[in-house]
């Protein structure tokens, strides 16, 4: 295992930036073998664990992270270019907006990851022929509401597949006219400041995680707000969480005993409000 950390800085309008980069240093070492193994049809119970050997354990790790950090805030994400596929896993219409936050998986710092604002867009199939709604919001974000840590795991689960996937989450206090107000920063021809996006109150958490070869990790969390000893304390929970882990992992005999050590390891309930 890895102890996770996070590099504090400050972004060019002041806002208070918090990188975790583990590059090959990844969280979790020890991985449960049964994802690297063939299992019969028996056990058919869906698991919420977007989890599985191109992008194994730590996930659950960062999403357990992202969700406590975010604890008493509104949580609204953006899943990174698979829009259509997180309304169907969601079951929910999003919000369309024209900005989203990029974060580059292939950098190793922060310099050459953190991409800011940039144009929304989403993906368009190619057969069959896409329909004119489709080609008329191709250029549109979905901003999803996430009321469950369920539903972040399934934002996640719509973006795999790729070299690597992503999902934004903006945490923001409670109520229509902040989620107003929100919804009004991400639309607009003007790229907009990540500053004026969270204002005084709101908390940006990005989740990037790297399928394949030459694509990584990370967690990028920014705020107005001083999050330092928060996050100090996060992270050495989590660090014990995946010391933890990896001392039983070969205890885990199947699908069910996986389930249970991941809600375990992230320290969240899928169910919980």
């Amino acid at each position: 295992m890895h102890a996770i950390t996070f590099e504090k800085g400050r972004d060019e309008s002041g806002l208070r930036v918090y990188r975790h980069l583990p590059g090959e240093n990844v969280a979790v070492t020890r991985n449960w073998a049964g994802l690297y193994e063939a299992w019969p049809d028996a056990d058919t119970t869906p698991s919420p664990w977007p989890i599985n050997n191109a992008v194994p354990e730590e996930l659950a790790v960062y999403a357990g992270l992202a969700w406590r950090l975010t604890d008493g805030f509104a949580r609204y994400a953006i899943p990174g270019y698979y829009r259509d596929e997180a309304q169907r896993l969601l079951q929910r219409e999003p919000v369309f907006v024209d900005w989203e936050y990029e974060v580059d998986a292939t950098g190793l710092t922060a310099e050459t990851r953190d991409k800011g604002f940039v144009p929304a867009r989403a993906m368009v199939r190619i057969r069959p022929k896409p329909t004119p709604w489709e080609r008329e919001h191709a250029k549109h974000a979905g901003l999803f509401v996430l009321d469950s840590p369920r539903d972040l795991l399934s934002a996640l689960r719509a973006v795999h597949g790729d070299a690597s996937g992503a999902v934004t989450i903006f945490a923001v206090a409670p109520g229509a006219e902040r989620f107003t107000r929100l919804v009004e920063a991400l639309r607009g021809p003007e790229c907009p400041r990540l500053a004026d996006v969270l204002g005084e109150d709101g908390l940006l958490v990005d989740v990037t995680f790297g399928e394949d070869l030459g694509n990584y990790h990370s967690l990028t969390v920014a705020s107005a707000t001083d999050l330092g000893g928060t996050l100090d304390t996060l992270a050495a929970e989590y660090t014990r969480r995946v010391e933890a882990y990896e001392a039983r992992v070969d205890e885990i005999a199947d699908m069910a005993g996986f389930r249970r050590a991941m809600a375990q390891l992230s320290g969240i309930d899928p169910d919980a409000a």
